[in-house]
């Protein structure tokens, strides 16, 4: 079962519930690490009136399992196009919704920082962009966004808040991603599995893909700030298999030692032909517990699915595709039986 809980804008006031046999649609939307503009549709089958919804309305969506007495949140959303709607049977409404996360993109980064450790740079950045709606739209904790000793000196100036968070995260060998209630991560790989799966059980199909077209395994960066301030990495395995695959660019880092991470991290993410791999995983496991940044582990099955990190997932109310990193061992077990 779905229930919809809508909010005020700054998400403290309890608007209105709506039980799922109220809504037209099926519930389906893409979630993914690196990417902020998640959508949801919502046809809701009740009568028009002046006093409904309101955009920026926040939208809170959740499965229900009536078997097991649980529940799962569904991302949260804010309310971007109002539709009202009458056709000869019924009126209804329709909400536009964008995931939460997405304000990111619509706020400049506009500071300059002065030798300063990058989780405190997060942090700041996240503050600035709550006060400016008047609430708390997105939230970390020092768990979250842990303290850590990267340094970044300069500013970030050119690019919106979404932009800033990835660089910072990047520059200290990290991802950045914010779950279902609004909270930023800023963390590594988990060390062990999030989801174990099994084949031909929750799994019912797996996909996947080797190309060579994306693969980067040297780099020289420089800074934007100080021409001085500058890098370079190579992977010497990956060249000697592959041939050199070169990037030169300008960034927006301006201290060595976060330089130089960066350079490492863009190499190591990028040094091996790219696999994707792509797993249709149905309701006898519960979908909605995987988000990404999970993990899995698949078992029952030829090849090594040890601890995949998950990129995007595909969410529908019957099953979730699930997109998964490259991952360098099952690459080498590929290789090794000859099948690409």
């Amino acid at each position: 079962m779905i229930i919809v809980k809508v909010y005020n804008r700054i998400n403290t006031i309890l608007k209105e519930t709506i039980k799922g046999d109220l809504l037209l649609w099926d519930i389906t939307f893409t979630a993914n690490v690196n990417w902020w503009q998640w959508q949801v549709t919502l046809q809701i089958n009740k009568d028009i009136t002046t006093t409904d919804y309101v955009l920026w309305d926040i939208i809170k969506i959740k499965r229900y399992d009536e078997d097991i007495k649980a529940g799962w949140d569904l991302y949260m959303w804010y309310v971007t196009k109002i539709g009202r709607k009458q056709t000869t049977s019924r009126q209804f409404i329709e909400l536009s919704c964008l995931w939460v996360a997405s304000i990111l993109t619509e706020n400049s980064a506009a500071f300059i920082y002065d030798n300063k450790p990058v989780w405190q740079l997060a942090r700041e950045l996240i503050d600035s962009i709550n006060s400016s709606y008047g609430g708390t739209i997105i939230n970390y904790t020092t768990w979250t966004i842990p303290d850590w000793a990267s340094l970044w000196i300069g500013s970030i100036s050119t690019t919106n808040a979404s932009d800033a968070l990835t660089t910072l995260a990047n520059a200290s060998g990290r991802k950045r991603y914010i779950d279902w209630n609004g909270t930023c991560y800023m963390f590594t790989k988990p060390l062990t599995p999030t989801h174990f799966l099994s084949n031909q059980k929750d799994v019912e199909s797996i996909d996947i893909q080797q190309e060579i077209q994306e693969m980067t395994n040297k780099v020289f960066f420089w800074s934007r700030y100080d021409v001085t301030q500058n890098t370079s990495y190579q992977d010497n395995a990956s060249i000697t298999l592959y041939g050199s695959k070169f990037l030169q660019q300008q960034v927006d880092i301006f201290w060595q030692t976060a330089l130089d991470n960066y350079a490492i991290q863009y190499v190591n993410d990028r040094k091996d032909p790219k696999l994707q791999t792509t797993l249709v995983v149905n309701r006898d496991y519960p979908i909605e517990t995987i988000k990404p940044w999970d993990t899995v582990k698949v078992r029952n099955f030829e090849y090594a699915f040890e601890n995949i990190q998950i990129e995007k997932i595909q969410y529908t109310q019957d099953k979730v595709i699930v997109y998964l990193d490259q991952y360098i061992s099952f690459w080498q077990q590929l290789k090794a039986l000859a099948i690409w």
